[in-house]
């Protein structure tokens, strides 16, 4: 009898593994069979559930499940720093090199519904909120800003950050400008139709 060569172990990479179930949209958890044709496409037999083929997707999808805040996301903006900021109903998520970030109200955001983001050239993120107003990120932290009293409804649904610099902030109660720390309303008198969301 003539042994050979004890089997060399060789360690496996390092990946992550996910499991797949019928949760996911597999028809049955008992997989029996896989196989990868030239195209990429994933086949698998279950157990009862019959023949399932799984196309690669071209656009990606992150959830809860993956660490975002919350399902609903109202709002995108990307940062100087290069990381994705998300407004959701659950805080403002970030999302950079496969991870996320979180600010909520225990951080120092006004509200955890988060409806509008704009990032300035000094780097700073404006973030509008569903009842709390309008806050700002730097690389101090949170501060918010006093918003005049037309806009006291405190819900903003859309920022944007000019060339000139001017942050321009659309809310339930009309379209304002926010130029060297002073308020700018827009109205009829300048042509939007409905100013107010009450104008219905």
């Amino acid at each position: 009898m003539v042994l050979g060569r004890p089997a060399r172990c060789v360690p496996l990479p390092r990946r992550r593994f996910r499991l797949y179930t019928t949760a996911d949209g597999l028809p049955d958890n008992w997989v029996r069979a896989v196989c990868v044709d030239r195209e990429g496409n994933l086949w698998i037999g279950t157990e009862s559930g019959g023949l399932s083929c799984w196309v690669p997707r071209r656009v990606g999808t992150l959830s809860m499940r993956d660490g975002l805040g919350h399902e609903n996301a109202w709002t995108l903006c990307e940062a100087p720093d290069g990381r994705v900021r998300i407004g959701t109903d659950g805080g403002l998520s970030g999302w950079r090199a496969g991870q996320f970030t979180h600010y909520t109200e225990a951080s120092g955001l006004s509200k955890n519904v988060v409806r509008a983001l704009a990032c300035d050239s000094a780097g700073e993120l404006w973030v509008g909120t569903g009842g709390g107003g309008l806050d700002v990120l730097s690389a101090a932290g949170w501060r918010n800003v006093r918003l005049p009293g037309e806009l006291s409804g405190n819900k903003v649904r859309a920022l944007h950050v000019a060339p000139d610099g001017a942050l321009w902030v659309g809310t339930e109660r009309g379209l304002h400008a926010l130029r060297g720390g002073e308020w700018s309303h827009f109205g009829r008198e300048h042509g939007i139709s409905r100013p107010s969301l009450a104008e219905r």
